[in-house]
């Protein structure tokens, strides 16, 4: 089967979404998921995501936690790449604006170029 590699998965709500949504093709539910932060805390609480979803919905995928970027691209299939613009601080900052703005999204991803993915949509005045 194949191997996806997401690189910089330490974050929780977007690795996790790829995740789910990569596994709803049940070409890939047999896949090896391999999971890639330079933060290994962080990536272990994805990781922990994953694994509970796989177990929940009695998938074959196999979720990976490499020590090194080397290691996560060894053989790998597909390569996602993902990260925060600014870090977790940007992600503060943005996620608290809809509501002062009384924006319908309460994405936090409108800080970087990619600000309208993930769903956010225009604000409602």
């Amino acid at each position: 089967m194949a191997k996806i590699t997401i690189v910089g998965a330490g974050g929780y709500v977007f690795p996790l979404t790829l995740v789910r949504d990569i596994l709803a093709f049940e070409a890939l539910q047999e896949s090896t998921l391999c999971l890639y932060d330079p933060d290994p805390e962080r990536v272990a609480i994805t990781a922990g995501g994953a694994r509970r979803l796989v177990d929940a919905h009695h998938l074959g995928a196999k979720i990976e936690v490499p020590a090194s970027r080397r290691e996560a691209l060894d053989g790998a299939d597909f390569v996602i790449c993902t990260f925060q613009v600014g870090g977790i601080e940007a992600y503060g900052s943005t996620s608290a604006s809809p509501v002062s703005t009384a924006s319908t999204s309460l994405s936090g991803t409108r800080s970087a170029p990619a600000g309208c993915s993930a769903g956010s949509g225009p604000s409602r005045r």
